[in-house]
């Protein structure tokens, strides 16, 4: 594992067809790529789900012909449509599937029989067919709508849910003739459309989790939108949330928190969540992170909690921001680190991954400003990269940053894998982290770089397994998948040896469980039920 993300280094040539990519050597594995847009600025949507055969998922944007296993995708119209492609563990191509409008995919993630869920945002009209040939059409009139799309592993389509804002009835907008009596000014500004766009997704027990950012009201969720005071109209102000479904038929879409800002504000003043993620821990209690500016209330089925800041109420654009970290279902267990002010520049806060291993949170993303667990260090003024481990109780065991201090720093991809975690950044360079002692390395330090890098934009693993690195250079999309166990002289066929007691588990997302995990987990390379 720990050579992967070495071999994004390598060049690779352009074409506009799926090709095998010679250029990367990989050991016990392969790499393929593929060009699906013209134009580099419009390649995203690159995710990537491993299932436990083995099998890897894809999705990209795409705008221009293609071809996958002998089948031609689907007509753009013009349109950055998106595809998922998948692949055997062999590198064998196997199937697509398109979703032609302007479609954006955000997140992927895969159940233990090897169906897929997909996660995006969509607006006006999207046309989506599966690998057996089926279509359906699903609609977003006046604004940037979710969808969760399930996918069988044969590529057949079972089910599609969008999840669609609305302006609040209060503040819509009153047109008419300023002279006719009765005449309202237009209350609501409209200046920005109002959107649900998913960042996150994942799998506990029956039921789905989809992280996603919002502007407006979803009363499908009973998503109350945040506003902002312009000049006697109102503009939505950014939140966010997390809501579930059943992962059976994607019914049952029902709130389960929000972050966004506490009370009507003024225009100017910052008040908004910038980030948010979770992840699962032993006991199946969803653990969240978020970071956010100003005054912000945390909202569950249960209950609500206030944060409140100093911020400056000009322009000067000084303010605080915090990290907290808690549980969904009970608000008093949580934990914030307040940051110090700093100028509010259009910077990008992210936390790119969390993961709960062996009871420890690993955290890491992009930030700015002094560091939430060392004010000393601020990044010399340019954004940087910041890893911790969270014990138990919240408390950072270690924690370590990373910067450029030319250009800045931004978080890609994190991945935790074993006893190490992985993070890529915007600029190619990627670092090895252990989770034990949080020694920081960055990998091909001492080696020549090439001038314009792969940039690992996400990674999959299962079980200990294989793990596959999708990665982008310019239009081109590098898919890498590594069999692990190859490299295991345990596991020549032609020996046989016994299966461990204490032989490491797994959850079915792949991630290391102790023994006080309840469920399915994977052990020995069988199946298991943990009791």
């Amino acid at each position: 594992m720990k050579k992967v993300l070495l071999m994004l280094v390598a060049c690779v040539a352009t074409m506009s067809a799926f090709a095998q990519n010679d250029d990367v050597e990989i050991d016990n594995g392969w790499a393929t790529f593929f060009t699906p847009v013209e134009d580099a600025d419009d390649l995203n949507a690159v995710h990537v789900a491993q299932s436990s055969d083995g099998s890897v998922y894809v999705s990209s944007t795409y705008d221009q012909p293609l071809t996958f296993a002998k089948k031609a995708l689907a007509d753009t119209d013009g349109m950055l449509s998106s595809a998922i492609f998948k692949y055997d563990k062999e590198g064998k191509e196997l199937w697509s599937a398109t979703l032609v409008g302007n479609i954006t995919i955000t997140a992927l993630t895969v159940d233990e029989d090897g169906t897929l869920y997909a996660a995006g945002s969509f607006d006006d009209e999207v046309t989506y067919t599966g690998a057996d040939g089926g279509s359906a059409t699903i609609k977003s009139e006046d604004a940037l709508s979710a969808f969760v799309a399930k996918v069988n592993k044969d590529g057949k389509f079972e089910a599609v849910k969008v999840i669609t804002p609305e302006v609040d009835e209060w503040i819509d907008t009153q047109m008419g003739d300023p002279w006719d009596e009765g005449f309202e000014m237009p209350l609501y500004s409209a200046w920005d459309p109002i959107y649900v766009t998913p960042n996150v997704i994942k799998i506990n027990g029956s039921k789905l989790y989809v992280a996603a950012s919002y502007k407006g009201d979803v009363p499908e969720l009973d998503w109350q939108g945040a506003y902002i005071d312009v000049w006697g109209m109102y503009d939505d102000n950014r939140s966010k949330g997390i809501f579930s479904l059943s992962k059976s038929d994607l019914s049952g879409a029902a709130n389960v928190l929000t972050v966004q800002s506490t009370d009507l504000i003024a225009l100017g003043v910052q008040h908004y969540p910038e980030a948010l993620n979770f992840d699962f821990d032993a006991d199946g209690n969803l653990i969240y992170g978020f970071i956010g500016f100003g005054n912000l209330t945390i909202t569950t089925p249960n209950g609500s909690k206030d944060f409140t800041f100093e911020t400056t109420e000009d322009e000067s654009g000084l303010k605080d921001h915090v990290l907290v970290f808690g549980s969904a279902g009970d608000l008093t267990k949580m934990k914030e680190f307040t940051g110090n002010k700093h100028t509010a520049e259009a910077i990008p806060y992210s936390i790119e991954g969390m993961t709960i291993q062996d009871g420890v949170l690993y955290v890491a993303g992009t930030t700015f400003g002094p560091d939430w667990f060392d004010v000393s260090y601020d990044g010399n003024g340019k954004n940087y990269v910041y890893v911790t481990a969270l014990d138990a109780n919240r408390s950072p065991k270690w924690t370590r940053t990373a910067a450029n201090p030319e250009d800045g720093l931004e978080a890609t991809m994190m991945l935790v894998a074993g006893e190490e975690m992985h993070l890529a950044t915007h600029s190619g360079v990627n670092y090895t982290i252990s989770l034990s002692s949080g020694d920081m390395t960055e990998d091909d330090a001492d080696e020549e770089k090439d001038d314009d890098p792969m940039v690992a934009v996400d990674a999959a693993q299962w079980g200990g397994e294989y793990t596959t690195v999708v990665a982008v250079d310019d239009n081109d999309v590098t898919v890498i998948f590594k069999n692990l166990k190859a490299e295991d002289p345990d596991a020549i066929e032609s020996i046989a040896v016994a299966a461990a007691a204490d032989a490491p588990a797994y959850n079915l997302a792949g991630q290391a469980v102790d023994a006080a995990y309840k469920g399915i987990v994977i052990k020995n390379g069988q199946k298991v039920l943990q009791k």
